[in-house]
């Protein structure tokens, strides 16, 4: 059943939440000509499944989100980029797949595997460093190769 209070809540973390957190933080970073943002988005904004809907919506958003503000602020060299993680192995998803469910997502990754924590956060430590300085704009999904599919 679809639910405006449950589309208010997901874009209000999603989509409001980011966009706040950049707009305290822009002012400051276009004075010092210098600032590194990254939003965590998902691989479903960018293919969607069944029951999916609202979330999808929610991390497209956030990635068109992403790629404007990338257009706005980059003449004051503020790098904006988002990272889309596919299949993560986390708790959360162990706690809501059994370990027959775990082993058939699997097979639908190219390698095979679930992302560790530590492959998406050293992306996003690389998208924040100095290191970085001509990746702004983009939606990079890090998922082993899922969306190809």
């Amino acid at each position: 059943e679809l639910s405006s209070t449950d589309f208010r809540a997901i874009l209000q973390v999603n989509v409001v939440a980011p966009f706040e957190i950049i707009a305290g933080v822009i002012e400051s970073m276009k004075h010092r000509k210098f600032g590194r943002i990254v939003n965590i988005s998902s691989i479903w904004g960018q293919i969607s499944r069944e029951g999916r809907s609202l979330y999808s919506s929610s991390k497209a958003a956030l990635d068109a989100l992403t790629k404007s503000f990338a257009l706005e602020f980059g003449p004051y060299n503020v790098l904006i980029n988002s990272v889309a993680p596919g299949y993560v192995d986390t708790e959360l998803i162990k706690k809501h797949n059994t370990d027959l469910e775990l082993a058939e997502i699997k097979k639908t990754i190219p390698l095979q595997r679930f992302a560790k924590k530590t492959e998406i956060s050293n992306l996003v430590k690389f998208l924040c460093s100095e290191d970085n300085s001509y990746v702004t704009g983009q939606i990079i999904t890090i998922d082993g190769g899922y969306v190809c599919k």
